[in-house]
């Protein structure tokens, strides 16, 4: 097609699009039309998983959406606001994160400046990080050090150093310092460590780690990307142990309970109607079930599939779990190391 001819195709396209605007362009062959989206997560800060928090609206996570909504509304005083949030659901891990989809690609300045909007209803245990160019990677060989005591250097320790002996990785954003890998916690005995850290690389440029070098308490280490692991997974559309909801099999407009565990109604909306057994009143006041126990015959009673409770779901989440601090027979000789600056 020649120049001319495309442009009159776009301008017949776009009058079609004004007369009609709920119908799809003709592009798409009457296909719906895909939206890109953009997921960000309000996650709880490091060394803070005993702080106690209640989710806002009692876990409701419709009730926060629409919250969040109307705040960005209002504080921009526009019909349709430069950021637009269109989902958001907890998720399924031991920490209480909370995950959002916001419509387009919008920038990183642009969802930084509505922070305190989107943080409304979180205390100040909480950050927020885009789940896009989000990589793991895992420094191995480093140096056995201890103190006198036996303890490993703190996170905060482990992190100055870092950041001392490897400026080149000030480029790139890490939304979570670094921490211990699980084996080097468990096992005292071993003459090496590893530990692992995120980095936020948006413009795909990460990679170069691979071919730098890293050195940590005066010895070169070795760098590799990490594979990402989920330690626990529910499914809110479902209530399975099996996926997330981003991958779920069912439609969006499918509705299940999770608590008789039937569709076409939710755990909100659930009532007398909906159970097998007779009712006094409206309201349900049946005990607490399982569905999932039940189908792993398990005990059923005193938690729905939705609760922490669930022994399915902690026995999904022991390995999430900090492992006890374990001394060594022998300490080994602690190495020095000078005082780091404390940014990165």
């Amino acid at each position: 097609m020649k120049k001319d001819q495309l442009i009159i195709t776009y301008q017949q396209a776009q009058a079609e699009a004004t007369k009609n605007p709920g119908k799809p362009a003709d592009s798409n062959n009457g296909r719906q039309r895909i939206v890109n989206t953009t997921k960000w997560t309000i996650s709880r800060k490091q060394n803070t998983e005993n702080i106690n928090f209640t989710k806002p609206f009692n876990g409701d996570a419709v009730c926060l959406i629409q919250h969040i909504q109307t705040a960005l509304h209002q504080n921009t005083a526009l019909p349709e606001p430069p950021l637009t949030l269109i989902a958001g659901w907890w998720s399924s891990g031991l920490t209480s994160n909370f995950v959002l989809t916001f419509a387009g690609c919008p920038s990183t300045k642009l969802v930084e400046a509505h922070q305190p909007t989107l943080l409304e209803k979180f205390s100040a245990i909480f950050n927020l990080f885009c789940n896009k160019g989000l990589k793991k990677y895992v420094i191995l060989s480093v140096p056995m050090v201890r103190d006198a005591n036996g303890r490993l250097p703190s996170q905060q320790q482990l992190f100055q150093e870092f950041a001392c002996n490897n400026l080149h990785y000030r480029q790139w954003r890490l939304p979570i310092k670094p921490v211990w890998a699980w084996s080097s916690l468990i096992n005292p005995t071993r003459d090496s460590l590893s530990f692992t850290f995120l980095l936020s690389d948006l413009d795909n440029t990460s990679n170069r780690i691979l071919r730098s070098l890293c050195y940590m308490f005066g010895k070169l280490c070795t760098v590799k990307q990490a594979n990402s692991y989920t330690q626990h997974r529910q499914c809110t559309r479902c209530f399975l142990l099996t996926h997330n909801v981003d991958t779920c099999p069912q439609s969006t407009e499918y509705k299940h309970c999770g608590i008789c565990s039937n569709s076409g109604h939710t755990k909100t909306e659930h009532g007398s109607a909906h159970c097998q057994c007779p009712h006094a009143t409206i309201q349900c006041d049946c005990p607490p079930s399982c569905f999932n126990c039940r189908f792993h015959k398990l005990p059923t009673g005193g938690h729905y599939a939705f609760s922490d409770d669930c022994p399915l779901k902690k026995n999904m989440r022991r390995l999430a779990t900090a492992p006890p601090t374990t001394q060594p027979t022998a300490p080994a000789t602690p190495i020095t190391a000078p005082a780091p600056p404390n940014s990165l």
